[in-house]
């Protein structure tokens, strides 16, 4: 019980002026009595995986991650979200075939885990929990959550399909499920990270962060390839003429 009313103590004290500071933020739009925002629909979205009404949940999710992430861009230690590599790991060789070729711009906001400078680490040979083959990027975060649950935010494919018109003219803006009461920005373990005394990425059972940070404007760095992907894309990239730099998750951990 000391141990853990400790570490509660060390939470309270890291990090804590931006945390409060952003927390009285959401708590200026915040309504008590209905327990929910005043600029946002009563309900709270259904979860953004499943397939009834899409269109309707991520346009829902793109107004509650609008609002989070200009808090978000208020408060944040911009020089520290600059420092960390993000890399957008999948389990589909598809997917980052598709990017590579541009069918996925850099207006489009990805979904990235986020390492220390110098700290890289995938779980195992590849990070087997978050895929098997990954993108380091770099860009400008706009919300990074040490947690991807703290956020929820959904497949970026599907909120080309709920607004279209709007992915054509300004890329996919990835939005949130979740805003939690502004009072759980405070208490306990840190949700959203604005410095690095805020960062405590939850970790898988196979060892790879589950943390997530939003990448908007990107440029790929380089691609890490597992021995499982690097056949199928090595005749991608002959076949698209690509020149691009791949390395081994071995590699990554030595050079980023």
């Amino acid at each position: 019980m000391k141990l853990l009313f400790e570490n509660w103590r060390k939470y309270l004290k890291e990090g804590m002026p931006q945390r409060k500071a952003f927390a009285q933020d959401v708590r200026k739009a915040y309504d008590p009595e209905r327990q929910t925002w005043a600029h946002l629909p009563d309900e709270e979205p259904p979860s953004p995986y499943g397939r009834e009404g899409q269109d309707a949940k991520y346009k829902l999710l793109m107004k509650k991650g609008r609002t989070l992430k200009q808090l978000f861009a208020k408060h944040a230690n911009r020089d520290f979200l600059n420092s960390l590599t993000t890399v957008h790991w999948t389990t589909d060789i598809r997917n980052i075939m598709n990017i590579i070729k541009g069918d996925v711009t850099g207006r489009d906001e990805l979904s990235a885990l986020a390492y220390l400078p110098g700290e890289f680490k995938t779980g195992g040979d590849g990070g087997r929990w978050v895929g098997d083959i990954g993108l380091v990027i770099q860009g400008h975060i706009t919300l990074l959550a040490n947690d991807m649950d703290h956020i929820v935010s959904g497949a970026g494919e599907y909120y080309t399909k709920a607004d279209p018109e709007r992915t054509k003219m300004s890329g996919v803006n990835k939005g949130v499920r979740t805003i939690y009461h502004p009072d759980s920005y405070e208490m306990g373990k840190p949700a959203l990270v604005f410095d690095k005394e805020d960062w405590d990425p939850t970790i898988a059972w196979s060892g790879d962060f589950t943390n997530e940070a939003l990448v908007d404007n990107w440029e790929i760095v380089a691609v890490i390839s597992t021995p499982e992907t690097e056949h199928n894309l090595d005749l991608f990239l002959k076949a698209h003429q690509i020149d691009a730099n791949v390395i081994s998750p071995k590699e990554a951990e030595e050079l980023l």
